[in-house]
């Protein structure tokens, strides 16, 4: 099965940020790239017109209108520095086009919901039977 290549584009940083994301918010898009068969996970954010690629090491938001340039990309994420698994965790914000400058706080709160979305439309794993075996 050939599989399609996707080739994404960025163009230099124009900003540099330091931001936190909830554990919660971690955890998800953690275990939502452990879970995937593929090396991305691709989250439709409907609401903004983004889609969010989910890799190893980072998240990319593209917009609809330029679909292989990525706008912004959340990525050096420092899990080991918490000291619970219900601490914040850090993160670099870097965005690379100057009108996507505004959306990192509606993008926030629309990709945990598009997260949300995604999860609910993924088929359930079948369910198991436990048998007790006694000598």
């Amino acid at each position: 099965m050939h599989k399609e290549q996707l080739i994404f584009v960025r163009n230099e940083t124009i900003k540099l940020q330091q931001r936190t994301l909830p554990a919660d918010y971690y955890n998800q898009i953690h275990l939502l790239f452990a879970q995937a068969k593929d090396s991305q996970v691709f989250i439709p954010i409907r609401s903004m017109q983004f889609l969010a690629v989910i890799d190893k090491t980072e998240v990319m938001f593209v917009h609809s209108v330029r679909k292989q340039f990525v706008c912004v990309s959340w990525n050096h994420f420092k899990p080991q520095e918490r000291e619970t698994l219900t601490d914040v965790v850090s993160y670099q914000c870097e965005i690379y086009e100057q009108e996507y400058l505004d959306v990192m706080l509606r993008l926030h709160g629309e990709f945990l919901n598009a997260i949300q979305l995604f999860k609910e439309k993924q088929p359930n794993p079948k369910p198991s039977k436990v048998t007790s075996l006694y000598k």
